[in-house]
């Protein structure tokens, strides 16, 4: 939890140097969920490719169709799972936590862009939409190994779409834990707190767009 303190820069080259760095992290954290993003993409695609190996002729013979397919639904929940737990969990806070400071560093300093608020403003909680692209996947697969083991009819057919359904629980629990960037902003200052409040934020890009204009003018 962040000490709820005053934010303070020095010259006007320190104020721009360090308001890069945020920016530096920020684009750290994006890359990283781009790579896990795309890791889980190629993971639900393998989840799809699984399914049709089942039911071809290429399967295992000692095997049902049905009940290999539980199980590539069972590895395509499990894979898709531990990818969305690091994604939010790790990534999303760090980039929260970078993304709130910089929002902070904005309020009190009008005079440098306000990228973060005019992105705060008209994201609101993106962060919901961001979980749909790994539980809408989760879900297709848990209803899929619900209706291949109703088919197979054997113990560990049932036993593979019980687990499933317990990943399924536990995400959709932890994601309802995962803190919004309006709760980190609640561990700065009282200032900072009122600068970020939605009037605020509006009023304060207002008054930042006739300077820019003005310096445009002037170039």
């Amino acid at each position: 939890m962040l000490n709820k303190y005053r934010l303070t820069l020095g010259d006007d080259r320190e104020r721009v140097s360090s308001y890069a760095q945020i920016r530096t992290f920020e684009s750290d954290c994006d890359r990283s969920q781009a790579q896990i993003r795309t890791a889980a993409s190629t993971w639900i695609l393998a989840g799809v490719g699984g399914l049709f190996v089942a039911f071809s002729e290429h399967r295992p013979e000692e095997l049902s169709s049905e009940l290999l397919a539980t199980g590539v639904c069972f590895l395509a929940i499990l894979g898709i799972a531990v990818l969305w737990t690091v994604d939010h969990r790790v990534y999303q806070k760090l980039l929260h936590a970078a993304f709130a400071y910089g929002l902070a560093v904005e309020a009190q300093n009008p005079d440098l862009p306000q990228v973060r608020t005019v992105m705060n403003l008209h994201s609101d909680n993106i962060g919901p939409a961001l979980s749909l692209y790994y539980f809408g996947p989760i879900v297709v697969f848990v209803l899929l190994s619900l209706i291949f083991s109703a088919i197979d009819d054997t113990n560990f057919a049932y036993m593979l779409t019980v687990f499933n359904f317990e990943i399924l629980g536990g995400c959709f629990a932890a994601s309802r834990e995962w803190a919004p960037l309006a709760e980190v902003m609640s561990s700065f200052s009282g200032l900072i707190q009122t600068e970020t409040e939605r009037a605020r934020m509006v009023a304060r890009v207002r008054e930042a767009e006739p300077h820019r204009k003005a310096d445009e003018g002037g170039t």
